[in-house]
């Protein structure tokens, strides 16, 4: 299967989806994540507690997507402050966030400084985690960049 075949077929499963792939990989997928595990470590008295500290009211049905997508935005937000930390004194800037993606007004004289941005985001306390990034003259016309960090 595909890349993003396989991501939605993964989500699905850990997300307790009852669709055909996640049905189909279980068994498969259950050797390489152990939800049980982290339920047992994470959810208890019907309360998610993240690695940060967040704590959120769950049923056992969306205990691992409360924990998986609370943790991932808390873990995106202290990448990005160390992203605009690394931009102090620059003329390049965090514009903006929505959601799980960043805008950097970036000049040219400082483009070069976008593999070191791409190394401060993936460098994360859980391993390395890939990087998508666009450019463009505005925020309507972004093209996706192929670069090897």
């Amino acid at each position: 299967m595909s890349r993003a075949e396989a991501k939605e077929t993964t989500t699905s499963w850990l997300y307790n989806s009852n669709s055909a792939n996640a049905i189909k990989y279980n068994d498969n997928l259950s050797k390489v994540f152990d939800k049980d595990k982290l339920k047992n470590k994470y959810f208890l008295d019907h309360r998610v507690k993240t690695p940060y500290n967040r704590e959120i009211k769950s049923d056992d049905y969306h205990a691992i997507s409360y924990l998986n997508q609370s943790t991932f935005i808390d873990l995106f937000h202290r990448q990005i402050i160390k992203v605009y930390d690394y931009l102090q004194n620059k003329k390049s800037f965090v514009a903006f966030m929505i959601h799980d993606e960043f805008v950097l007004d970036m000049t040219d004289d400082e483009k070069n400084n976008i593999i070191d941005i791409i190394n401060i985001l993936q460098d994360t306390p859980y391993g390395t985690f890939p990087v998508n990034i666009k450019a463009g003259k505005d925020f309507s016309n972004m093209k996706k960049l192929n670069l090897k960090v």
